[in-house]
Formats: C-alpha cells, structure tokens, sequence
C-alpha cells in the first residue's frame, strides 16, 4: 500500500505547487518546483528525461514523460519506478479551494521494482529518507520571492492528516511489476499489468480492475475496498476480491490491513485445479477426478504473517465433499494440522464409473458391481507420483463414512494422519470393512523412491468381498480374522505388487468354497464344478518377492480332515497349491486322502488330483509290506545261488565267512598248488 501512498504523494505535490503560482510561474519554473516539492516528500531523486506540459484549462494537468524515480542507496538494480507516461488532471475550481479532484490519471508502460535486502529493509519505505518540512525547495523558493503555499498540508507529517482525494478514474496500461528478495533470493514478476481504478474520495470506497500476467497465462481480479483511507494507515477495512484465470475463480469477502491480515468467506470454483495452479507458477499433476481436479466449495479464511486457518471448510472434490477444520503455519514448509470429515470418500485414481455403487459395510456386493479393470489385463504399471508428500508436514485427525480405493473397500473409519519430510504415517483408530473390524497402521514413504508398509489386524471379514477386491477372486465366504505385516516398494502398482513380502494369519469360520466339489472327488475321482462346504479354516504364510508361500493351511468338511500348502504369485496372478482332504472313516478308520492339486492363472485355474500324492499319502503301509516281501524273497534267492556257487566248486565256507571270501581262498589255494608243481616241490 505504500506504493499507493508514493502516487498520491506525488500528485498532491505537483497539484499543491501549481495551485500556489499558477499565475507567477512560467510553466518550466512551475515544473521545476513541482519536481523538487515531490523529491522533497519522498527523499527520492525524480528524473524526466522527456518533455513535461503544464496545462490550465478546462482543467489543471501534468504530463511527463519518461518518468524515472531512484531506487534506495542499498539497491543496484536501477530506477525503483520508471514509466513511459505520467498524466495527472485536476479539477481548476474545487483546487483554488484546497479539495483535490483529480480527473485523470494515466501511467503507461511503468515498470516497478519493489525490493527486500539481505538486512531485511525494503525499498518501497520513505521514511528514512524524507526531507524537513523545511526543504531546499521551500527555501529556493522564498529566496527568489515565488510563492509557495507554506501552509499546505504535509502529506509526509502525519498530524497534517490524509489529504482530501477523490479519483473518478486512474488508468495503468502495459506494467510491469518486479518483486525480489535478497534474503531468500525469492522474485515475482507480473508483467501486462492493466488497472482501472476508481475512488469518490480517499475515505470513501475504492474498486480496482484489471490482469496481469504472473506465468504464462491472464489473471483478471477485481477488488473493492471499503475505505482507502483506512488501508493506508494500517487499519482493517471490509474487502472483495474476485480473481479468474485460466480453469476457475477465486472470491473472498471479508475484512483486510496491511498486516498482512485478512479474515473473511473464501469461496472456490475451479474445474481444473492443474490450469488453475499453472496461472500463478505452480506445477501440479493432472489429478484425478475425484482426488482435487476440481474444487468447489467455501471456507472461513484468517490469514496473519506466520499463518493461515481454516473453519467451517465445506469443499467438493468432484464426488468427494470434505468438511472440517485446519490452520497452515508459514515459514519454510508449510505445516498442516486440522480435523477433516471425508464423508463418502473415493481414492480410486480413475472417475468413477457410470452405475457403480458401494455397500454400506465398504464390501463389493458382486463381481458385476467392480469397476476396477478385469484381473487378466495384469496390475497398472503406470507411475505413483508421492512428490506432494515433500511439499508439506502435517497433523490431521480424520473420520469417513466410507472409502473406496482402487484395491479395497472400506467402511466406517477413524484415524490420525502425519506427514514429516516425505513420510506418511497413518494410524488408524477404527475401521470398518467386509462386515468387519480392524486396527492398525499404514506408512507412505516417499523420502526416497516410494515404499508402503502396513500392520493391520481385523476380526469379523467377509472372505468373499476382501478377496473379490484384492484378487478379484469370490469363490471363497465365510468370516475371517487375520493379521497382516507387509512392506513393498516400487513407482507402480505392478512394482509395490512384485516387491511385496511381510507375514499374516488367518483364521475363517464355517464358510464355503464355490467353484469345486470336493465330496465329488473323494467319492468318484472326477473334478467337477460345485460347492464345497467347510468349517473352521486356518492358516499362516509368509510373502517375498510378491509371493505367498503357505504349508500349514487346515480345515474341516463333513467327515474329512483337510490340509493344504502351496504358492500364490500375486505378481503374475498364479497359483500352484496343494489340498488334500482325507476322509476319517474310510479303509476301517485309518483315513484315504486324495489331494487335489490348483495350478495356473488365478482366472482359470486347473484343478487336477495328485496320483503321486495318493499314492505316498494313502498307500505308503502297502507300499512298506510289499518292499519288505520283495527283500525276503531276494535274500532266499541269492542264498539258493550261493549253494550253487559253493556245490559246483566244491567251496565250503567257516562260519561267519561270506561265499565271495570262500571263492577267494579256493582260488589262492588252487594257485599255491599249481606254482609248486611248476618248481617240481610237490
């Protein structure tokens, strides 16, 4: 606001000393003087290095041009305001008066640099480097004898009060406005700077309207305020604004000061958040639809120096509604904290589908009802941008009626969420899914590449609607209890998916597996659809690599006793794993199994019996009688052989010596005899 103070400072200067020798001065002594009077008031050099015209009728005016105003001592980067043109017209009658009328005012082209230094002064304060009252200009001109009005009021002295101004039209055509501070090394340029500008009087309401360019695209504003006057001096005032750009408007009402301060009614209409954000430079990724790329709604605003609060926030986020509080500290990153109501809230990253619906409890009520993609075309390998969890640290307390996610389904749940350079924790409270329950946490981590890890325990789940999300699998109810410890990494999907590992058990009471009939093997061997029915289901695994390896899987049919173990490749949704039921009664009691082996994609598994595992499960007594027989009938075979052996060769053996060892001591005694027949010794 001081910038205003340094326009209407400068007319008032010009204005007082024309009105003081309109008729003793020629117009290049009245210009001369006027130029002084206005450095005099702002301590500041003013240079015109173009021509500059005095005019009296039908109104007094001035026009400059090339216009240049000096920066502060501090500053190297030139001229603080230079324009092309400066025209000021006051009304002649009311001015001999004392009441300033100004009928015109038109800068063009006039380039502003507003500057912060390193010790943290600013340029734009005069304060410092205002004159006396008793200026050289002042002094000049009594010396000479012109006359001067000495008892005009000072509009630098503040117990001469607010100078009586009224501005039926001010125009700025083709600024440019420059902002830079050397203590962040942060700068703003808004260039194509157009204003109208309109105020009755200084104490009286003012409106302004115009655009600029602050990117690469139009911003169009308009602001009204109820009193000038009191802006100026520091003090609040009731304040518009409305501003559009490209994909939406922004409009608050409520109460402004120079503080920087405001308190008011926020209201937001933007259909596309990333060309809306693009306007004033900042980069957003195009977001999805339910997930911010458009926003519509309104909130109680406060804003101080040191940060910004949020009350009574009702904001659509396409078909998500958000209710709540929240207070954003400023200074560095910024820091969130607030209580946020999500109501039925959407995370899938897609629009929602024509027709879909969600069941009260966040389970999936059929297959037909998805409107996630079909299990065969593999999971989505497209990138998760986590840049936002850096650009903010956070403390939000949330509750939702219901949340659907591209994966699961949730009902009722409350919880905490904190982020801290990059890291997301999420620690929940309550949560309803599946008709069930759970606790737990989750974590988010995008300090370094992204990874997710997540601890959860649950009681009372619907196995058909959790596995028909997660696995797209709904062959499977019954009611399940289970505890989870999972990590995984990756920039997709696909990645978090393949890189999964943690452990987990379940437990599933009295349920029921539709696709495969069981009882049908056990009692003809043939693989037939149907449904088998189960109680009391349990099981533990581990995961790496995205693989889920289970040995101890056991439950209980109808006069059977059934294992399990095996592999699920969840990342390239397949599957090779054993059940093997075995009937108690069957064969006087001792049981007969016939395992029952599930192999390939997930989507159409083959179910075929495992003979070899029939055989070692069920035949393995038999199997142990028959190798027995075999070597007692071995073992009176090879004696009848000896018996040959040793009656054809007339070998006898000692006891304890083996046939091999009898033939050998034959035939070392039959070569002793022959050698000694040879020396002629026998």
């Amino acid at each position: 606001m001081r910038f205003f103070k340094l326009i209407f400072t400068l007319i008032f200067a010009f204005i007082i000393v024309v009105i003081g020798a309109v008729f003793l001065m020629p117009k290049d002594r009245l210009a001369k003087e006027a130029l002084k009077r206005a450095e005099a008031q702002i301590g500041r050099v003013i240079t015109v290095n173009g021509s500059v015209d005095l005019g009296f009728f039908p109104n007094l005016y001035v026009r400059m041009q090339n216009l240049s105003i000096a920066n502060a001592d501090w500053s190297n980067m030139g001229p603080m305001v230079q324009a092309r043109e400066l025209r000021v017209g006051v009304a002649l009658i009311p001015a001999l008066s004392g009441e300033v009328q100004v009928t015109e005012l038109r800068l063009d082209q006039p380039h502003v640099i507003l500057e912060k230094s390193s010790s943290g002064l600013v340029n734009w304060d005069f304060a410092a480097t205002v004159r006396s009252p008793d200026d050289q200009a002042t002094a000049e001109a009594k010396a000479t004898g012109d006359v001067v009005k000495a008892n005009a009021p000072d509009v630098a002295n503040p117990t001469g009060g607010m100078p009586s101004i009224s501005l039926p039209r001010a125009v700025i055509q083709g600024g440019k406005f420059e902002y830079r501070d050397h203590q962040s090394d942060a700068i703003m340029l808004l260039s194509n700077v157009d204003l109208t500008l309109q105020m009755p009087s200084i104490d009286s309401a003012m409106t302004a309207e115009g655009s600029f360019v602050l990117s690469k695209e139009q911003i169009s504003y308009d602001v009204k305020l109820a009193n000038l006057s009191q802006i100026l001096q520091g003090e609040k005032t009731n304040a518009s604004v409305n501003i559009d750009a490209k994909g939406g408007t922004v409009t608050f009402d409520g109460n402004v000061s120079t503080g920087p301060e405001l308190d008011g009614r926020l209201l937001m209409n933007i259909a596309d958040t990333s060309g809306f954000a693009s306007a004033f430079g900042v980069s957003v990724a195009q977001l999805p639809t339910n997930l911010g790329a458009s926003v519509k709604g309104a909130t109680q605003i406060s804003v101080t120096s040191d940060r910004v609060s949020l009350g009574d926030m009702q904001f659509g986020l396409g078909a998500n509604a958000i209710s709540g509080t929240a207070s954003i500290a400023l200074g560095g990153k910024p820091k969130v904290s607030g209580t946020l109501n999500l109501g039925d809230f959407d995370l899938r990253s897609g629009p929602v589908a024509s027709g879909s619906k969600s069941t009260s409890n966040g389970g999936t009520a059929s297959s037909s009802e998805q409107t996630s993609e079909p299990s065969s075309t593999g999971w989505s390998k497209a990138k998760i941008d986590a840049s936002a969890l850096n650009a903010v640290d956070a403390n939000v307390n949330f509750s939702a009626v219901a949340v659907r996610t591209d994966t699961v389904s949730l009902g009722q749940i409350s919880g905490a969420i904190s982020v801290e350079n990059g890291r997301l924790v999420a620690d929940i409270n309550r949560m309803d899914a599946y008709s069930g329950q759970a606790q737990g946490q989750a974590v988010v981590n995008a300090r370094s590449g992204l990874s997710m890890s997540a601890k959860l325990k649950g009681a009372g789940f619907e196995v058909q609607g959790l596995l028909g999300d997660l696995i797209g699998q709904d062959k499977v109810q019954g009611k399940t209890n289970f505890s989870v410890d999972l990590w995984a990494s990756g920039g997709s999907v696909d990645a978090l998916i393949r890189s999964l590992s943690g452990a987990g058990q379940l437990a599933i009471q009295s349920g029921r597996w539709t696709g495969i009939d069981l009882d049908k093997i056990l009692r003809s061997g043939q693989v037939e659809k149907g449904t088998t029915v189960f109680d009391d289901m349990s099981a533990s695994f581990n995961i790496a690599g995205g693989v889920v390896d289970n040995r101890d899987l056991k439950f209980t049919l109808p006069n059977f006793e059934t294992t399990g173990r095996g592999q699920v490749d969840l990342g390239n949704r397949s599957l090779d794993y054993t059940i093997s039921p075995k009937a108690t009664k069957a064969r006087g009691g001792e049981g007969i199994s016939v395992p029952l082996r599930i192999q390939g994609s997930w989507d159409k598994p083959k179910l075929t019996p495992d003979m070899q595992a029939v055989i070692d499960q069920n035949l393995a007594k038999e199997k142990a009688e028959l190798e027995a027989k075999a070597k007692e009938k071995i073992e009176a075979e090879k004696k009848k052989l000896e018996a040959k052996v040793k009656e054809k060769l007339g070998v006898s053996s000692q006891d304890g010596q083996s046939v091999e060892d009898a033939v050998r001591q034959k035939i070392e005694e039959e070569a002793k005899k022959g050698l000694l027949n040879l020396l002629g010794k026998k």
